[in-house]
């Protein structure tokens, strides 16, 4: 809520005042305070193929054709990191076989 806003809502000067003392910045430190990310366990077709350097219809093709796993269910398909590393040899890298 901005503090406009908590303003109009709030009428009881008592309340009002415990307010505005809440109603600090949040510090900056707080904001940007980072968390551990977890590693990657698949990707999208299109994630897939930008990391190959391939067009995504070719990340299609070769699922078609059983050379690479894709993880189906869902609503959604999924490349596993695994393979990933098993054709490139590489987590996340561009390289090209």
């Amino acid at each position: 809520m901005r503090n406009w806003d908590m303003e109009a809502t709030i009428t009881n000067p008592t309340t009002q005042k415990a307010a505005e003392a809440t109603a600090q910045p949040i510090s900056k430190s707080t904001r940007t305070r980072r968390t551990k990310t977890m590693p990657r366990v698949s990707y999208s077709f299109a994630e897939f193929s930008a990391m190959a350097g391939k067009e995504r219809t070719w990340t299609y093709r070769q699922v078609a054709k059983g050379r690479i796993r894709a993880i189906t269910g869902y609503g959604t398909a999924m490349i596993p990191a695994s393979e990933l590393e098993r054709i490139f040899g590489a987590t996340g890298g561009a390289a090209r076989p």
